[in-house]
Protein backbone atom coordinates (compact mmCIF):
# COMPACT_ATOMS: atom_id res chain seq x y z
CA UNK A 1 0.00 0.00 0.00
CA UNK A 2 2.85 2.33 0.76
CA UNK A 3 4.53 1.44 -2.35
CA UNK A 4 1.29 2.51 -4.20
CA UNK A 5 1.49 5.83 -2.90
CA UNK A 6 4.64 6.40 -3.52
CA UNK A 7 3.78 5.75 -7.03
CA UNK A 8 1.54 8.06 -7.29
CA UNK A 9 3.56 10.82 -5.38
CA UNK A 10 6.11 10.89 -8.54
CA UNK A 11 3.57 11.28 -11.14
CA UNK A 12 2.14 14.02 -9.30
CA UNK A 13 5.62 15.87 -8.53
CA UNK A 14 6.35 15.06 -12.94
CA UNK A 15 2.81 16.78 -13.64
CA UNK A 16 3.58 19.75 -11.74
CA UNK A 17 7.11 20.49 -12.81
CA UNK A 18 5.87 19.73 -16.71
CA UNK A 19 3.04 22.45 -16.26
CA UNK A 20 5.55 25.03 -14.73
CA UNK A 21 8.39 25.25 -17.60
CA UNK A 22 5.69 25.36 -20.50
CA UNK A 23 5.71 28.73 -22.21
CA UNK A 24 2.78 31.27 -21.61
CA UNK A 25 0.10 31.01 -24.53
CA UNK A 26 0.16 33.73 -26.54
CA UNK A 27 -1.80 34.94 -29.76
CA UNK A 28 -2.33 32.98 -32.58
CA UNK A 29 -0.09 33.27 -35.63
CA UNK A 30 -1.14 35.49 -38.90
CA UNK A 31 -1.52 33.81 -41.82
CA UNK A 32 1.08 35.12 -44.41
CA UNK A 33 0.35 38.42 -46.26
CA UNK A 34 -0.02 38.32 -50.39
CA UNK A 35 1.64 40.75 -52.33
CA UNK A 36 -0.61 42.08 -54.91
CA UNK A 37 1.71 44.39 -56.75
CA UNK A 38 2.53 43.23 -60.25
CA UNK A 39 6.34 42.07 -61.27
CA UNK A 40 7.97 42.07 -64.21
CA UNK A 41 8.68 38.98 -65.44
CA UNK A 42 12.38 37.53 -65.22
CA UNK A 43 14.34 38.18 -68.11
CA UNK A 44 14.96 34.89 -70.28
CA UNK A 45 18.06 34.53 -71.40
CA UNK A 46 19.33 32.20 -75.01
CA UNK A 47 19.66 29.15 -74.37
CA UNK A 48 23.18 27.95 -75.70
CA UNK A 49 23.25 25.82 -79.01
CA UNK A 50 24.28 22.37 -78.34
CA UNK A 51 27.58 21.59 -79.11
CA UNK A 52 28.79 19.90 -81.79
CA UNK A 53 29.73 16.33 -81.47
CA UNK A 54 33.10 15.41 -81.30
CA UNK A 55 34.98 12.73 -83.36
CA UNK A 56 35.60 10.07 -81.13
CA UNK A 57 39.32 8.27 -81.00
CA UNK A 58 37.34 5.30 -82.13
CA UNK A 59 36.53 6.42 -85.67
CA UNK A 60 38.57 6.38 -88.66
CA UNK A 61 38.26 7.74 -92.27
CA UNK A 62 36.67 5.87 -94.74
CA UNK A 63 38.85 2.82 -96.59
CA UNK A 64 39.24 3.22 -99.91
CA UNK A 65 37.18 1.03 -102.63
CA UNK A 66 38.94 -2.22 -102.80
CA UNK A 67 41.39 -2.68 -106.09
CA UNK A 68 40.15 -5.19 -108.71
CA UNK A 69 41.19 -8.68 -108.11
CA UNK A 70 41.19 -12.08 -109.88
CA UNK A 71 37.86 -12.97 -108.63
CA UNK A 72 36.49 -9.72 -110.05
CA UNK A 73 37.99 -10.82 -113.16
CA UNK A 74 36.45 -13.66 -113.13
CA UNK A 75 32.88 -12.66 -112.30
CA UNK A 76 33.65 -10.17 -115.51
CA UNK A 77 34.33 -13.33 -117.71
CA UNK A 78 31.19 -15.32 -116.26
CA UNK A 79 29.07 -12.01 -116.95
CA UNK A 80 29.99 -11.65 -120.48
CA UNK A 81 29.99 -15.66 -121.33
CA UNK A 82 26.24 -15.13 -120.25
CA UNK A 83 25.39 -11.76 -122.10
CA UNK A 84 23.81 -12.14 -125.47
CA UNK A 85 24.11 -8.71 -127.05
CA UNK A 86 26.60 -6.38 -128.06
CA UNK A 87 25.12 -4.27 -125.49
CA UNK A 88 25.76 -6.19 -122.66
CA UNK A 89 29.52 -7.42 -123.91
CA UNK A 90 30.88 -3.88 -124.40
CA UNK A 91 31.07 -2.58 -120.93
CA UNK A 92 31.92 -5.68 -119.56
CA UNK A 93 34.82 -5.79 -121.88
CA UNK A 94 35.67 -1.77 -120.80
CA UNK A 95 35.56 -3.23 -117.55
CA UNK A 96 37.65 -6.26 -118.21
CA UNK A 97 40.48 -3.92 -119.65
CA UNK A 98 40.86 -1.90 -116.81
CA UNK A 99 41.82 -4.67 -114.95
CA UNK A 100 45.55 -3.92 -116.14
CA UNK A 101 46.23 -8.02 -115.86
CA UNK A 102 47.52 -9.95 -117.82
CA UNK A 103 45.16 -12.36 -117.55
CA UNK A 104 42.49 -10.68 -119.66
CA UNK A 105 44.93 -10.52 -122.80
CA UNK A 106 43.67 -13.91 -124.13
CA UNK A 107 39.96 -13.27 -123.32
CA UNK A 108 40.06 -10.55 -124.93
CA UNK A 109 42.32 -11.45 -127.75
CA UNK A 110 38.83 -14.32 -128.30
CA UNK A 111 36.54 -11.60 -128.34
CA UNK A 112 38.14 -10.22 -131.40
CA UNK A 113 36.41 -12.78 -133.31
CA UNK A 114 33.02 -11.83 -132.14
CA UNK A 115 30.17 -11.14 -134.99
CA UNK A 116 29.92 -7.70 -133.58
CA UNK A 117 31.52 -5.06 -135.01
CA UNK A 118 31.27 -2.94 -131.39
CA UNK A 119 32.54 -5.96 -129.51
CA UNK A 120 35.42 -5.98 -131.67
CA UNK A 121 36.30 -2.51 -131.34
CA UNK A 122 36.14 -2.27 -127.70
CA UNK A 123 38.19 -5.56 -127.47
CA UNK A 124 41.11 -3.92 -129.96
CA UNK A 125 40.95 -0.41 -127.01
CA UNK A 126 40.78 -2.55 -124.20
CA UNK A 127 44.09 -4.65 -125.57
CA UNK A 128 45.68 -1.39 -126.78
CA UNK A 129 45.19 -0.43 -123.40
CA UNK A 130 46.03 -3.25 -121.58
CA UNK A 131 49.35 -4.09 -123.86
CA UNK A 132 50.67 -0.83 -125.07
CA UNK A 133 50.84 -1.90 -128.60
CA UNK A 134 48.24 -1.07 -131.77
CA UNK A 135 47.35 -4.21 -133.95
CA UNK A 136 43.38 -2.92 -134.51
CA UNK A 137 40.89 -5.57 -134.72
CA UNK A 138 43.30 -8.08 -135.96
CA UNK A 139 43.51 -11.52 -133.70
CA UNK A 140 46.16 -12.91 -135.69
CA UNK A 141 48.80 -10.19 -135.26
CA UNK A 142 47.47 -10.06 -131.66
CA UNK A 143 47.75 -13.94 -130.87
CA UNK A 144 52.04 -13.36 -132.95
CA UNK A 145 52.40 -10.44 -129.98
CA UNK A 146 50.87 -12.38 -127.30
CA UNK A 147 52.76 -15.64 -128.14
CA UNK A 148 56.09 -13.77 -128.03
CA UNK A 149 55.42 -11.44 -124.79
CA UNK A 150 52.98 -13.53 -122.37
CA UNK A 151 55.89 -13.97 -120.25
CA UNK A 152 56.59 -10.76 -119.45
CA UNK A 153 55.41 -8.04 -116.76
CA UNK A 154 52.95 -5.72 -117.99
CA UNK A 155 55.41 -2.87 -116.57
CA UNK A 156 57.98 -4.47 -119.18
CA UNK A 157 55.37 -3.70 -121.91
CA UNK A 158 55.04 -0.19 -121.23
CA UNK A 159 58.72 0.48 -120.75
CA UNK A 160 58.94 -1.16 -124.34
CA UNK A 161 55.97 1.13 -125.84
CA UNK A 162 57.58 4.22 -124.09
CA UNK A 163 61.38 3.35 -125.96
CA UNK A 164 59.59 2.67 -129.39
CA UNK A 165 57.59 5.94 -128.98
CA UNK A 166 60.89 8.04 -128.32
CA UNK A 167 62.63 6.24 -130.77
CA UNK A 168 59.59 6.76 -133.48
CA UNK A 169 59.88 10.23 -132.37
CA UNK A 170 63.16 11.03 -132.66
CA UNK A 171 63.51 9.38 -136.11
CA UNK A 172 60.60 11.69 -136.97
CA UNK A 173 62.44 14.91 -135.88
CA UNK A 174 65.53 13.74 -137.75
CA UNK A 175 63.82 13.53 -141.10
CA UNK A 176 62.18 16.65 -140.18
CA UNK A 177 65.68 18.34 -140.31
CA UNK A 178 66.93 16.69 -143.27
CA UNK A 179 63.98 17.96 -144.97
CA UNK A 180 64.16 21.50 -143.67
CA UNK A 181 67.80 21.40 -144.77
CA UNK A 182 67.69 20.59 -148.38
CA UNK A 183 64.36 22.73 -148.49
CA UNK A 184 66.64 25.33 -147.86
CA UNK A 185 69.38 24.77 -149.65
CA UNK A 186 67.33 24.27 -152.51
CA UNK A 187 65.33 27.76 -152.53
CA UNK A 188 68.79 28.95 -151.53
CA UNK A 189 70.13 27.74 -155.15
CA UNK A 190 67.10 29.38 -156.62
CA UNK A 191 67.58 32.49 -155.21
CA UNK A 192 71.40 32.44 -156.31
CA UNK A 193 70.38 31.63 -159.94
CA UNK A 194 67.45 34.57 -160.06
CA UNK A 195 68.22 38.30 -161.46
CA UNK A 196 67.58 41.08 -158.78
CA UNK A 197 64.36 41.77 -159.67
CA UNK A 198 62.98 37.99 -159.58
CA UNK A 199 64.96 36.96 -156.48
CA UNK A 200 63.13 39.29 -154.35
CA UNK A 201 60.11 38.66 -155.27
CA UNK A 202 61.14 35.12 -153.94
CA UNK A 203 62.21 36.64 -150.57
CA UNK A 204 58.88 38.49 -150.02
CA UNK A 205 57.59 35.63 -150.65
CA UNK A 206 59.43 33.54 -148.43
CA UNK A 207 59.63 36.02 -144.86
CA UNK A 208 56.01 34.57 -144.90
CA UNK A 209 56.82 30.93 -145.08
CA UNK A 210 55.74 28.78 -142.20
CA UNK A 211 59.17 27.43 -141.42
CA UNK A 212 61.15 29.18 -139.56
CA UNK A 213 64.50 28.48 -141.32
CA UNK A 214 63.10 29.85 -144.45
CA UNK A 215 62.35 32.79 -143.00
CA UNK A 216 65.73 33.41 -142.30
CA UNK A 217 66.96 32.17 -145.57
CA UNK A 218 65.01 34.96 -146.66
CA UNK A 219 66.22 37.69 -144.31
CA UNK A 220 69.79 36.44 -145.45
CA UNK A 221 69.38 37.11 -148.95
CA UNK A 222 67.51 40.24 -148.03
CA UNK A 223 70.45 41.32 -146.66
CA UNK A 224 72.99 40.58 -149.60
CA UNK A 225 70.52 42.19 -151.80
CA UNK A 226 70.75 45.25 -150.25
CA UNK A 227 74.33 45.14 -150.01
CA UNK A 228 75.05 44.67 -153.77
CA UNK A 229 72.92 47.58 -154.11
CA UNK A 230 73.82 49.71 -151.79
CA UNK A 231 76.24 51.86 -154.03
CA UNK A 232 73.14 52.81 -156.23
CA UNK A 233 71.84 56.82 -155.47
CA UNK A 234 68.22 55.42 -155.48
CA UNK A 235 67.41 52.05 -154.64
CA UNK A 236 64.62 50.06 -156.85
CA UNK A 237 61.96 49.98 -155.91
CA UNK A 238 60.98 46.67 -155.04
CA UNK A 239 63.79 46.83 -152.35
CA UNK A 240 62.20 49.38 -150.85
CA UNK A 241 58.93 47.30 -150.48
CA UNK A 242 61.25 44.26 -149.33
CA UNK A 243 62.01 46.61 -146.44
CA UNK A 244 58.70 47.25 -145.18
CA UNK A 245 58.38 43.44 -145.55
CA UNK A 246 61.33 42.74 -143.10
CA UNK A 247 59.77 44.79 -140.23
CA UNK A 248 56.97 42.60 -139.05
CA UNK A 249 60.35 40.07 -138.80
CA UNK A 250 61.54 42.12 -136.04
CA UNK A 251 59.02 40.56 -134.24
CA UNK A 252 59.33 37.09 -135.17
CA UNK A 253 59.29 34.19 -132.79
CA UNK A 254 62.87 32.55 -134.11
CA UNK A 255 66.00 34.32 -132.63
CA UNK A 256 67.16 33.55 -135.82
CA UNK A 257 64.80 35.38 -138.11
CA UNK A 258 64.30 38.75 -135.88
CA UNK A 259 68.68 39.05 -135.82
CA UNK A 260 68.67 38.49 -139.37
CA UNK A 261 66.07 40.58 -140.05
CA UNK A 262 67.89 43.38 -137.95
CA UNK A 263 70.83 43.28 -139.67
CA UNK A 264 69.24 43.33 -143.43
CA UNK A 265 67.52 46.20 -142.55
CA UNK A 266 70.99 47.53 -141.00
CA UNK A 267 72.26 47.11 -144.67
CA UNK A 268 69.72 48.28 -146.43
CA UNK A 269 70.33 52.02 -145.04
CA UNK A 270 66.10 52.73 -145.01
CA UNK A 271 66.22 55.84 -142.47
CA UNK A 272 62.37 55.07 -142.40
CA UNK A 273 63.18 51.74 -141.19
CA UNK A 274 65.43 53.31 -138.31
CA UNK A 275 63.08 53.97 -135.79
CA UNK A 276 61.21 50.62 -135.67
CA UNK A 277 64.85 49.07 -136.12
CA UNK A 278 66.15 51.01 -132.98
CA UNK A 279 62.55 50.12 -130.82
CA UNK A 280 62.84 46.49 -131.77
CA UNK A 281 66.18 46.83 -130.67
CA UNK A 282 65.45 48.19 -127.62
CA UNK A 283 63.04 45.52 -126.57
CA UNK A 284 64.69 42.45 -127.33
CA UNK A 285 66.91 41.51 -124.80
CA UNK A 286 68.39 38.53 -126.68
CA UNK A 287 71.95 38.90 -127.11
CA UNK A 288 72.30 37.89 -130.70
CA UNK A 289 69.84 40.41 -131.35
Amino acid sequence: MRSFLSILIVFALAAIVGCASAPPAGPAPSPPSIDLVPHPPPPVFPSEPPAAPRDTPDEKPPLPPPALSVDSMESILMRLDAAATGAEKVPLIQALGGTGRKEAVSPLIQLLTDQNQSVRAAASAALTALAAADFGDDPDKWIQWWAAHQNESRELWLTDALLSRAETLRKEQAARILVTKRLVELEARNLQALAPTERAALILKLLDDPLADLRRLAAVEARRLFQETRQSEKPPADQLVLQVALLPRLKDEAEAVRSEAAAALAAGGNRDSVPDLLQRLAEDQHPAV
